[in-house]
């Protein structure tokens, strides 16, 4: 024995149904068209060589005297700008990386340091 009859059931999942369609709608009346993210994209294969370099050089930045004192998301931002200070420049300088924000630009960065820093 249920706390709701069928009927009762049938009810709350149709309203259920409802706010999520009528909230998806909200969503694109209100925003209009959605815009996709678009930065530099570059190509990054993760090969034990290139990570070990790659975190290699981070830890070397970080330790810097200019990063040293940093934590958190300062600290990433710095080290960042440190071992490449022009890929930092094109993918973040004009929308700088937020505490909680998921990084989608991390991979084009090390792609990035790979081509420009690596070779």
């Amino acid at each position: 024995m249920g706390f709701c009859s069928s009927e009762s059931r049938y009810k709350i999942v149709v309203l259920i149904l409802f706010l999520l369609l009528f909230g998806e709608c909200f969503i694109v009346c209100v925003e209009g068209q959605r815009v996709p993210y678009v930065f530099a994209r570059y190509p990054f294969k993760k090969k034990p060589k290139n990570e070990r370099q790659f975190k290699i050089s981070i830890r070397q930045c970080e330790q810097n005297p200019d990063c040293s004192q940093m934590q958190g998301l300062d600290m990433t931002r710095c080290a960042r700008k440190c071992i490449a200070p022009d890929c930092y420049q094109e993918l973040y300088a004009h929308d700088e990386l937020e505490l909680g924000e998921i990084d989608v630009r991390a991979t084009s960065f090390r792609g990035c340091w790979v081509q420009r820093y690596y070779r």
